[in-house]
């Protein structure tokens, strides 16, 4: 062959695979779609049309179809479509789906599908990219985003990642995270249709003061019930608490006092973004700081109610004012994606970081959601949504509620020791306090001037000087455990003492017959006492029994004293349901007393008539494992002789006015504990039982509720009840609390049942 024809070939040789390039690329014929923001989609290409409808509120619907016959469809309630690309390659046709996740994170995703024939199957589904930008060019996609380790209120600069199609069909990433050499001058003008703020002087400001803007924060998250410290802790990541530039961009892009628009097109201090912003609305979060931080906590409420509609899951109770409570409402503030799943992102998700700020800012400790429950519970659609297999999860505490709830009056304890008493917020130590150590607040809180203390400072009567001094409220506990009412007090005690509880004992609450002899058995079984009323299960019980995980409850008392309609409205929860009732008090007394054990070498005997001396027994009875009893004055009931027959040992409490002296002779070793008056009887149960705590509990001694279900917490604690009068405190009770040198001291109840007064003659 001569030279001329063997460059003949092989230049045909060359052009025939530049033709068969050209020939493939030609082929693929990748088409762009941009999707509207809100409303209907239709996509056509070849046999195959996908129809998208992208909802008001970060929702999507797709449904895929050939030839008008429905392959595959599905929806995403955390994202909407905001682009679609389309092509072919060996006769197989391809699309990809730019989602972009609802959040403040303003994260991207894509997804690719493969279509042959009537089969449809995934691809790909790529990582979450936070303000990421999907383009395709030939067979390559270039995804451009921002550096997640980076400041995405201040850095000029992005990252990139480049995905290839392989012959077989399969995508690969070829380079990541490379420099993608793109200046971030605006936001991204396919997804946010306002501009970047630039240098419009009109829209220019300055920053409030550090104080003024912890008081706002803090004012805001109040009014709208949600825990000041995740308010403060959400402003903190989004933008540092400010709402305009600080300085100048040395890049031109913007100028000190420009409000603060991120590349992602988050607006001001709790970096609003949102689809097809109108200008007006721009302008205002702009300009407009409380504006700003109210429609941030209207953003995350609205998240909160998520848990309502079984979007995101509920923890324990669902309560907004549990910090830990808003674990999963704080996900979904800044995204439902997989950049906040903790399996994948271990202590590093949004939520995590959140929860970090509360800790290191404001300087409380909370609970971390033990992550191992979601091992089996989190999956993934095959549109890559991120979905919850369980609609509920219960964690152990303690749990943590918010310290910016003092009231001026209020009662309050230090929470440890060392805590420093200063003589102006922030100014100069005067002395540390001891842990447990009573303080009264004396006036509403202040602000510091430090943007690292998102605490607020309280001022507080020192008890041992009558001075006022300052304290930081993170170091605050209220002396009260109480509510609105009796039902929820209980609640509150209940909150107090129990994390979690299998079994709860339930009581009527405006009458006390059936409970008297409950203590004993609620301890016995671990299980906190709550109240609810005849024919009706208050809400905050029902919501109570949800938070503690309840399998079963234990009512006490007959149909008269609890309805079987309650009973089924618990069993309509879920709850096994036990019923302990006899024909009269004392026989209940008795039922109670066989549910604990077969036989007792002591009992307790006091009159069935009474609430206080049978429940500042309560304590010590049930510590030790002893029932209760009841009695008549005269004479020794059915129920009650047939227990005292088996018993060696019983204790009487009460005076010979409600237990005569000659029932004692027909009781076995009957001692009696008593005084003149039920102040003097708890007097002498206080000092003369062991009660080992440093811990004394007071509790009003003319109505039964609070003592009640605040006598199996006093077992716990091994700390006796302290009864006072509602309108004054008896010198019985200040002997005890004299005679048991307590460090700490609890007040059951709110100030109609123990007055201020009472408790501060108590603590000095």
């Amino acid at each position: 062959m001569t030279q001329k024809c063997i460059v003949a070939v092989k230049f045909c040789f060359v052009l025939m695979l530049l033709m068969a390039v050209d020939k493939g690329f030609a082929e693929m014929d990748v088409q762009k779609h941009q999707m509207n923001p809100i409303g209907a989609n239709t996509v056509v290409f070849g046999n195959y049309k996908i129809n998208i409808s992208n909802g008001e509120t970060s929702s999507v619907s797709v449904s895929v179809y050939t030839n008008d016959r429905l392959i595959e469809e599905w929806e995403d309630e955390f994202a909407g479509i905001s682009k679609v690309y389309t092509w072919k390659k060996d006769e197989k046709h391809y699309f990809l789906l730019e989602s972009t996740l609802s959040g403040t994170g303003s994260f991207t995703r894509f997804v690719i599908f493969e279509l042959n024939d009537d089969e449809m199957q995934r691809v790909l589904l790529s990582n979450d990219y936070q303000a990421g930008s999907i383009e395709m060019v030939d067979d390559r996609i270039e995804v451009t985003y921002l550096d997640s380790n980076g400041n995405h209120l201040e850095s000029n600069s992005l990252l990139k990642d480049l995905y290839v199609q392989n012959n077989d069909g399969t995508i690969s990433l070829t380079e990541q995270g490379i420099k993608a050499n793109v200046e971030m001058n605006s936001p991204r003008q396919e997804i946010f249709s306002f501009q970047s703020t630039g240098a419009e002087d009109d829209l220019k400001g300055e920053n409030p003061t550090t104080s003024e803007l912890n008081n706002l924060l803090t004012q805001e998250a109040l009014k709208a019930g949600i825990p000041p410290e995740i308010i403060k802790a959400i402003a903190w990541q989004e933008s540092s608490w400010r709402q305009y530039r600080t300085n100048d961009d040395p890049n031109g892009t913007w100028e000190k006092g420009d409000p603060i628009v991120s590349f992602d097109g988050g607006i001001g201090i709790m970096q609003i973004t949102e689809p097809n912003m109108t200008a007006d609305r721009a302008i205002r979060l702009k300009t407009d700081i409380v504006y700003n931080i109210q429609e941030g906590i209207r953003i995350l409420k609205d998240k909160w109610t998520y848990s309502n509609w079984g979007r995101i899951p509920q923890i324990n109770g669902n309560d907004m004012k549990i910090m830990e409570d808003w674990y999963f409402a704080i996900m979904a503030y800044n995204g439902i994606s997989r950049r906040n799943d903790p399996q994948y992102y271990p202590n590093n998700t949004y939520q995590d970081v959140i929860y970090s700020h509360i800790e290191r800012y404001s300087q409380v400790v909370t609970t971390a959601f033990p992550v191992q429950l979601l091992r089996e519970d989190i999956y993934y659609t095959n549109s890559g949504s991120l979905q919850f297999r369980k609609p509920h999860y219960h964690i152990n505490g303690p749990y943590q509620t918010s310290k910016h709830l003092f009231n001026s009056g209020d009662i309050v304890k230090a929470t440890e020791s060392g805590v420093r008493l200063r003589t102006t917020p922030e100014g100069t130590e005067v002395r540390k306090t001891l842990a447990g150590e009573a303080l009264q607040i004396v006036g509403a809180y202040q602000a510091g001037t430090n943007n690292s203390n998102h605490f607020v400072w309280y001022p507080v009567k020192d008890m041992h000087s009558n001075e006022t001094y300052y304290i930081a409220s993170s170091y605050l506990e209220n002396m009260r455990i109480s509510g609105v009412n009796r039902y929820a007090t209980a609640v509150s005690i209940s909150r107090a003492g129990w994390d979690k509880s299998d079994v709860v004992v339930l009581a009527r609450g405006d009458n006390f017959p059936d409970a008297l002899a409950g203590t004993p058995l609620a301890y016995q079984l671990n299980a906190p006492i709550l109240l609810t009323k005849s024919n009706e299960l208050i809400e905050e019980t029902k919501q109570e029994l949800l938070r503690l995980d309840a399998k079963k409850i234990i009512i006490l008392g007959g149909s008269s004293a609890i309805t079987p309609e309650v009973e089924n409205i618990i069993r309509d929860l879920g709850i096994e349901v036990e019923r302990i009732a006899g024909t009269t008090r004392f026989e209940t007394a008795k039922l109670i007393a066989n549910k604990m054990g077969k036989s007792f070498s002591t009992v307790v005997v006091t009159n069935g008539y009474g609430f206080p001396d049978a429940l500042a027994i309560a304590p010590y009875a049930a510590r030790n494992g002893i029932p209760i009893l009841l009695t008549e004055k005269g004479y020794i009931p059915g129920p009650t002789k047939t227990l005292l027959a088996n018993a060696s040992n019983t204790i009487v409490v009460g005076g010979t006015s409600v237990v005569s002296n000659h029932l004692l002779k027909l009781m076995p070793k009957a001692v009696r504990v008593s005084g003149s008056t039920r102040y003097e009887t708890a007097y002498k149960i206080g000092t003369e039982f062991n009660f080992s705590s440093n811990t004394g509990l007071v509790v009003n001694g003319h109505d039964f509720p609070d003592a009640l279900t605040g006598s199996v917490l006093a077992a716990k604690l091994n700390a006796p009840l302290l009864l006072v009068n509602p309108s004054y405190l008896p010198v019985e009770t200040q002997n005890l609390v004299d005679a048991k040198g307590f460090n700490q001291l609890s007040v059951l109840g709110g100030t109609a049942a123990v007055k201020n007064e009472s408790v501060l003659r108590l603590i000095k």
